[in-house]
């Protein structure tokens, strides 16, 4: 049962919210690099001033909601279903209300900042209701709700893109029949090279391009199993060997994996 289920009563999400669904899921946040959370920073403020300037404030939930997601997943994170139904709502959550993009709630002065990736949500002490703007939303329960139905969609789709993923890999592991043929050795690796190397880092996509190798969208087209030109290759090389792990190799351009 989930928040984000559209057969969840009222009541339930009453319940699951006492329960301590604001205080985040309890599971380790998966780490993202310095750079990375700067880039998130920017992209959400970006889309801001969409929600700001929709009517209503009732659009670009979705695209900040696939901003966390997509942060985590340029870093190799794995898409847990706490992950997607809790903690990244409540990250969402302290960011919009600390941005203003809430049409009925604001947080007051004397609320201390906190980190983009805190999983906690700001207690409800810290913020009020203000209007009369939406007249419908005038308590704690209703608030909840509105904010809810703004990602259901956003979460629904990624969760379900998440399951799909987690399928595929058990799938992969799995031992084909007797007398089939075996296609193992034509299966691309599940992980690419490429991403294990940023992973060893500790870097993003973003932080090969600060260390001077191709822009993003080359790096993550790559990853995702297209051709790139020699040269880019080169400057992906090039970049991860400027900072070589103390148990890995300098990588060598001529034996890279197909």
């Amino acid at each position: 049962m989930s928040l984000f289920d559209p057969n969840t009563t009222e009541e339930r999400v009453q319940q699951l919210a006492n329960d301590g669904w604001w205080n985040g899921s309890g599971q380790p946040i998966p780490p993202l690099p310095d750079l990375e959370t700067r880039h998130l920073e920017d992209e959400l403020l970006k889309i801001g001033l969409k929600v700001i300037g929709s009517a209503d404030r009732a659009s670009g939930w979705d695209d900040a909601y696939a901003a966390f997601v997509n942060a985590f997943l340029r870093t190799g994170a794995t898409l847990t279903e706490p992950l997607l139904h809790v903690d990244i709502p409540n990250m969402l959550f302290n960011f919009s209300l600390r941005n203003g993009w809430f049409p009925h709630l604001t947080i007051l002065k004397e609320s201390e900042p906190g980190h983009l990736l805190a999983p906690k949500r700001i207690p409800i002490t810290e913020f009020v209701t203000t209007g009369p703007i939406f007249h419908e939303v005038h308590n704690k329960r209703q608030q909840l709700g509105w904010f809810r139905d703004r990602i259901r969609l956003a979460v629904h789709l990624w969760t379900v893109k998440a399951n799909k993923v987690l399928s595929e890999s058990d799938t992969s592991d799995a031992v084909p029949p007797q007398n089939a043929p075996s296609q193992v050795s034509e299966k691309p690796q599940r992980t690419h090279w490429l991403q294990k190397e940023l992973n060893l880092r500790g870097w993003s996509t973003l932080t090969l391009y600060e260390n001077l190798g191709p822009d993003r969208k080359t790096s993550e087209a790559y990853i995702n199993g297209k051709r790139i030109r020699k040269q880019s290759l080169k400057k992906i090389v090039d970049a991860l060997n400027s900072e070589i792990p103390p148990d890995a190799s300098k990588i060598d351009i001529n034996n890279l994996p197909h």
